[in-house]
């Protein structure tokens, strides 16, 4: 999560330098941080329209602009970058696994104590039973409390990083839709015409 992290900072952080210096180009060399960014930048540049105009001084068709046939939301998606990537199924259901884990704890902590409970005639064996019993019982709620911090720990840690990313891949589409102005319908038609 860190390093992707990074990643979209820095991406995020040259496209905008990107949109200050150049015009009419394209930012492939910022996507090459990994092979999903360079994957999903050739996808989207393929619904990219290049508007020319023929310059009839020295008969070459000059590019004009180049205009955005789609959202980059469609092929930059949270879902995409940051879902797939980190596996976050998993981490959704580890509060759940480590609570259940706790509750295990517990019934296996108050069954151990109650396998040492006795009841006997004498006082002592019955102060040690009990002894026991306590001792079980205050494992079982310790390996419960642990249980429960823990997933209350890999919540926030999850949820936290999460927000965080999803900020930076929301970034990442609005610097990429700013690039370019939107539509070429017009340009299409004019060519059917």
């Amino acid at each position: 999560a860190l390093s992707l992290w990074h990643d979209l900072m820095k991406i995020n952080k040259n496209l905008s330098r990107f949109k200050q210096d150049n015009g009419n180009e394209y930012p492939t060399e910022i996507f090459k941080t990994r092979k999903l960014f360079i994957h999903l930048w050739a996808e989207y540049q393929q619904t990219l329209h290049e508007q020319r105009t023929f310059n009839s001084q020295n008969g070459i068709d000059e590019l004009v602009a180049i205009r955005s046939t789609t959202s980059a939301e469609i092929f930059f998606s949270p879902s995409v970058l940051v879902d797939n990537q980190l596996h976050t199924e998993f981490f959704k259901h580890l509060p759940g696994i480590l609570t259940g884990l706790g509750i295990i704890g517990t019934f296996l902590g108050l069954i151990h104590g109650l396998q040492a409970f006795q009841i006997n005639e004498n006082t002592e064996v019955i102060r040690q039973s009990l002894e026991q019993l306590l001792h079980g019982v205050y494992e079982a709620f310790l390996v419960s409390m642990v249980a429960i911090f823990l997933a209350m720990f890999v919540t926030i840690v999850e949820k936290s990083l999460l927000s965080k990313l999803y900020g930076k891949v929301e970034e990442l589409c609005f610097l990429i839709d700013s690039l370019y102005e939107s539509g070429a319908g017009e340009e299409y038609l004019e060519r059917l015409v």
